[in-house]
């Protein structure tokens, strides 16, 4: 069974309903390093999206549930397991966060569809406001892509 932790909860979701807008980040983690997969982490987002109101199954949705398994199997294909999965909404910024514990930095390819492999971050690339690799100071990395809901 797979157990996820809300971070923090400072939604106000009366302001919300009042067309005030958010009023704080609402963040939730996903422990990974103890045999959790792509697929886990597409129905932990699905389940964070849900929380928040937006429709898994829409435009903005399918984006981030294919970040989330795109940074996600990188890290189990490149790094050999995924620590940690975080995701964090603060209307309207969505945040993505992968730690794994691998040395290696990811490498966005070049798009060519000719070539197998390596298109993964170029979906991301293109998906994203933004996407950053930061190195942890125990070693490792975390991998962070920045989503704007329309």
């Amino acid at each position: 069974m797979t157990t996820y932790h809300r971070t923090t909860a400072s939604r106000d979701r009366d302001a919300r309903a009042r067309g005030l807008g958010e009023t704080g980040t609402d963040s939730y983690r996903l422990p990974l390093g103890t045999g959790g997969d792509a697929g886990t982490a597409r129905l932990f987002a699905r389940r964070c999206l849900e929380g928040w109101g937006i429709a898994d199954d829409g435009p903005f949705g399918q984006d981030v549930v294919l970040v989330v398994s795109e940074l996600v199997t990188n890290a189990l294909r490149h790094a050999g397991r995924a620590v940690e999965m975080r995701l964090s909404w603060d209307g309207p910024l969505l945040v993505v966060e992968v730690d794994d514990s691998g040395e290696g930095l990811p490498v966005r390819g070049d798009g060519d569809v000719r070539v197998p492999g390596g298109h993964g971050l170029v979906m991301v690339d293109r998906i994203t406001r933004s996407w950053s690799v930061r190195r942890a100071p125990h070693g490792g990395k975390t991998v962070r892509a920045e989503l704007v809901h329309p």
